[in-house]
């Protein structure tokens, strides 16, 4: 990709792991990461073999933190930017825990869908959807609409046709997003549907909800994870690594009749400051007495 051989052995460090880091092993890692020379980027590739290695499960959330706390925050704190790389098993739709992974983001993920495959003299193509963006600047330049896949930003293009190796990124097309149907957010009659079930059987798992909840797989799905990241749902893990899934009851977050509300999400376009009364997932509007004050 034109760096020279003395860049890549000035600037390029690779590290292969073969077991869990041992203390010295450790001491080592910190002064890599806290060297003096121009540092920029850290890779992990990939996430579920090197938590394997520390015997470290990405299905259960604690250790999902220990690896966070052992691997990738000693470096953001130097100052690098960290980008790791999952890899979805064969025949599945998502990484292994990967809910239990991206609740641990603090920045952006990304799914990459082959498009192309990439091999020596072909030019190669991944569609690169946004799954989360926390800060929220990479959603801001991408498809307005999202699919079960995420938001779509836009095409990874590598060219191995020419001497030397091509990548870029090619913007994605707005009126191949209006063919394909991309839409605002998961839709509202799913998660009506998953919050109504997890509310009668708190503690289910996701694959329970998969099943009992009808629709497309992926539109399940991706309701499912969005009610999880947006804290309309809350997650506890169970036996066995399970995700367990529960819905919060709050007596004060009842939602006057008429505006957008999920039952048992809490998400409301209503101002915080609007007094309402009642309790469970009732639609309930504010009585005479509380409106007669608001209005005085």
């Amino acid at each position: 990709m034109g760096a020279t051989e003395d860049q890549i052995r000035t600037y390029f460090h690779y590290v292969n792991p073969q077991n869990k880091l041992t203390v010295f092993e450790q001491l080592g890692y910190a002064k890599l990461i806290g060297m003096d020379k121009t540092h920029s980027l850290a890779v992990v590739d990939g996430v579920t073999e090197a938590m394997s290695l520390e015997s470290l499960t990405g299905r259960d959330e604690n250790e999902v933190a220990k690896w966070h706390q052992l691997v990738t925050k000693p470096l953001a704190a130097k100052g690098w930017g960290v980008f790791m790389i999952d890899h979805m098993p064969h025949g599945e739709s998502r990484a292994i825990g990967s809910q239990h992974k991206r609740s641990a983001i603090t920045g952006v993920s990304y799914s990459l869908d082959s498009i192309a495959n990439f091999a020596p003299g072909a030019s190669g193509r991944s569609r690169i959807h946004v799954v989360k963006d926390r800060p929220g600047w990479i959603r801001s330049a991408a498809a307005p609409g999202k699919g079960a896949g995420g938001q779509w930003y836009g095409d990874f293009v590598l060219d191995a046709t020419l001497h030397m190796l091509q990548p870029s990124i090619w913007p994605w097309k707005q009126d191949e997003a209006e063919g394909k149907g991309y839409e605002e957010g998961p839709q509202r009659s799913v998660m009506d549907a998953i919050a109504a079930f997890v509310d009668k059987h708190q503690g289910c798992t996701g694959r329970t909800i998969r099943t009992a909840v009808k629709g497309r797989a992926q539109s399940v799905l991706w309701a499912l994870d969005h009610m999880v990241e947006t804290g309309a749902l809350r997650t506890e893990s169970g036996p066995r690594n399970a995700l367990l899934h529960y819905v919060d009851h709050d007596p004060d977050r009842v939602v006057p009749s008429g505006s957008e509300w999920v039952p048992g999400t809490g998400e409301s376009v209503v101002p915080p400051d609007t007094p309402v009364r009642g309790s469970g997932n009732q639609t309930l509007i504010p009585d005479e007495t509380e409106e007669s004050g608001n209005h005085s």
